[in-house]
């Protein structure tokens, strides 16, 4: 019975001593996970905008890059240190992320201006001008006077020959005046006049 009492007091120690332990532990894990909520909020305050992209120096720059490694290095042993292992890999994107953002500044893009055209837009633009212009010239009348002398079968002269003759002998090309008389805006249409006793008919209808 003594031997039986001793190995069941030594169990009931052993329980106590894994309840304590497991207590201690429950305690510093629910602490940890405490710290470590605390410290998500305040990384998801830093990182709630969207995201921009960080203007990184060049990889020549050896001291700029030493200096982002340390605040780095600072950063998560302040931040995520005591934390566990899942905590560390959740959150050390955003770590590096925002200790680049705070060191390096975001990028700055310059408003774009319109596009440059192609050579072959600016010829096909030329050639849509050269086919309005011809269009416009094309829809041009050109402005002619006539000159009507009244026919007659008494006259022998060709009126319109003689006419158009004397036009082209004091107007030369050499004349400034040619754009204006010239063939292409000076032209010859006989005009009839007339019956002299149909005039007279109409004449008498008035007076009786």
């Amino acid at each position: 019975m003594g031997c039986l009492n001793k190995s069941f007091q030594q169990q009931r120690t052993a329980l106590a001593d894994k309840t304590s332990e497991n207590q201690s532990l429950a305690q510093n894990h629910s602490a940890k996970e405490i710290q470590a909520e605390d410290q998500d909020e305040e990384l998801r305050q830093l990182i709630n905008a969207k995201r921009q992209k960080i203007n990184f120096p060049a990889a020549t720059a050896v001291e700029q890059w030493e200096d982002l490694d340390s605040k780095i290095v600072l950063k998560l042993d302040s931040l995520i240190g005591n934390s566990t292992l899942e905590h560390k890999l959740a959150t050390f994107g955003d770590i590096v992320y925002q200790t680049s953002l705070e060191t390096f500044g975001a990028k700055q893009y310059q408003s774009k201006g319109p596009p440059k055209r192609s050579r072959r837009q600016c010829e096909m633009d030329k050639l849509q001008e050269n086919n309005k212009n011809k269009e416009d010239r094309k829809k041009r009348s050109t402005k002619i006077t006539w000159f009507n002398p009244p026919f007659s079968y008494s006259v022998s002269t060709n009126v319109a020959k003689t006419f158009l003759s004397m036009i082209d002998r004091h107007f030369p090309k050499t004349n400034k005046l040619h754009k204006i008389f010239n063939r292409n805006t000076i032209k010859v249409s006989y005009s009839c006049m007339p019956n002299v006793n149909l005039t007279i008919q109409n004449h008498n209808k008035k007076l009786l």
